[in-house]
């Protein structure tokens, strides 16, 4: 089997090992992206990409499955278990906090000034509408990739303001 083949596989075997132990209706939803999030799987790939790997026969794939695929599998349970959550308030607090914290540090505005144009920037907008699209109807934010979307409104408010 070639390296892709292999990667299917242990994403095959993932699933089922996952799915014996999680019976949230979210798994199908979550599953790929939390797969290939997965530490181990990025450890699996650099395995794969050694010069030693190119192909693989079932025995290898076996062994690949039994230690790669068992840590994955933990991995991933973790992490459909345990979804990053924060309210709309708390999620916008965290962004405004880290926006400020940068551009306080490398400009001479004024926490004032800082402030204001903050509260004025059309991305703090656009993130204010997002994070309302984003919460369930208790204004509660759930997304394995939190830290993705907080950098993402952060990183457009600092070009903005600066």
């Amino acid at each position: 089997m070639d390296r892709q083949e292999v990667l299917t596989r242990i994403e095959q075997f993932v699933f089922k090992e996952v799915s014996l132990k999680y019976k949230g209706s979210d798994l199908q939803e979550r599953f790929r992206q939390l797969f290939l999030l997965s530490d181990s799987y990025y450890r699996l790939k650099a395995r794969l990409s050694a010069g030693d790997m190119e192909m693989c026969d079932l025995g290898q794939v076996h062994e690949l499955e039994d230690t790669y695929g068992e840590y994955i599998s933990e991995e991933v349970l973790k992490s459909l278990r345990n979804i990053p959550s924060l309210t709309i308030e708390e999620y916008l607090a965290r962004v405004k906090k880290d926006v400020s914290d940068y551009v306080l540090s490398k400009t001479n505005l004024t926490v004032d000034q800082f402030e204001k144009k903050f509260l004025d920037s059309e991305n703090f907008a656009l993130s204010v509408s997002s994070a309302k699209k984003w919460a369930d109807e208790d204004g509660v934010i759930r997304s394995d990739i939190m830290e993705t979307l907080i950098a993402g409104d952060y990183d457009a408010i600092v070009k903005e303001i600066m």
